[in-house]
């Protein structure tokens, strides 16, 4: 198990690590730096098994939705931070959080929480924009359910996730004023 430099994930994978040894399994933990992360783990899927949050913060992810599709249809679990659905940090990352819940790429909703006064645990209003969009049932199960699954060894049920059209190319005339971008289009047919 690769495992970046965030507390989150050292943390977490000595949980993990401990819940795989319950069963038999031993689990190699490998902490390394991000850079190693990123182009090994991230960029050269270098890895059995790795730990990553805030999927809905992550450019990368952001600019290709299809990794996290994948990761979910092949089983992979992952979270989004509940005041990420209520534009707490950007309307970019807003639509992203709302984008993955549509897709059902995410199982758990968690708060962000870091302390009393700064980035309080705050769950209630990124849970009512998850009922909005998946139901109160399964919005509910993200909150509680899931994570007293994972904590139990349980297997985690899950709707399937809903396929993500492939990434679009980008044309540069996108970029230009539409009346310019149309202009250019006709000169070059």
């Amino acid at each position: 198990m690769k495992l970046p430099p965030m507390p989150y994930a050292r943390q977490g994978g000595e949980v993990i690590a401990a819940m795989l040894a319950k069963v038999g399994i031993v689990a190699k933990i490998e902490n390394v730096e991000w850079a190693q992360w990123l182009s090994g783990v991230y960029g050269q899927k270098a890895y059995d098994l790795t730990i990553i949050s805030h999927v809905e913060r992550n450019a990368v992810l952001r600019e290709e939705p299809h990794r996290l599709y994948h990761w979910a249809v092949n089983g992979y679990l992952a979270q989004i931070t509940a005041s990420s659905l209520t534009e707490h940090f950007s309307e970019e990352i807003q639509d992203f959080a709302v984008f993955i819940l549509e897709h059902r790429l995410a199982q758990m909703l968690v708060s962000d929480g870091h302390g009393l006064r700064s980035r309080s645990p705050r769950l209630s209003a990124g849970l009512a924009v998850a009922a909005q969009i998946l139901g109160a049932q399964t919005a509910r199960r993200m909150v509680w359910d899931v994570p007293r699954q994972i904590l139990n060894g349980e297997a985690v049920r899950f709707p399937e996730p809903v396929p993500i059209d492939e990434p679009r190319r980008i044309d540069i005339f996108d970029y230009l004023p539409k009346r310019f971008g149309d202009k250019i289009k006709s000169l070059l047919k």
